[in-house]
C-alpha cells in the first residue's frame, strides 16, 4: 500500500492554545489520526481543526476534512 501524507492543523484544549501543523504518513487518515493520538493525546486533550491530506510537494490533494 502507498503512503500518503495528512496534514494535522491542531491545538491543545485549554486557554491560550498555539495552532499547529503536524505531517503524519499513513495509508489512509484513521491510520494517521490513531498515529496523531498515539503521539499527542488522545481527542479529549486535543482539537484536531482539520486534517488534509497533501502530495509529496505540500499541495492539498481534495477537501480539508473537517471535524464538528
Amino acid at each position: 500500500m502507498k503512503n500518503r501524507n495528512y496534514v494535522f492543523n491542531w491545538q491543545k484544549n485549554g486557554r491560550n492554545s498555539i495552532v499547529r501543523n503536524n505531517t503524519i504518513h499513513a495509508t489512509d487518515a484513521k491510520t494517521a489520526t490513531d498515529c496523531f493520538m498515539r503521539e499527542f493525546g488522545n481527542l479529549k486533550k486535543n482539537t484536531i481543526n482539520y486534517i488534509q491530506e497533501v502530495d509529496m510537494g505540500g499541495n492539498p490533494i481534495g477537501e480539508k476534512i473537517v471535524t464538528d
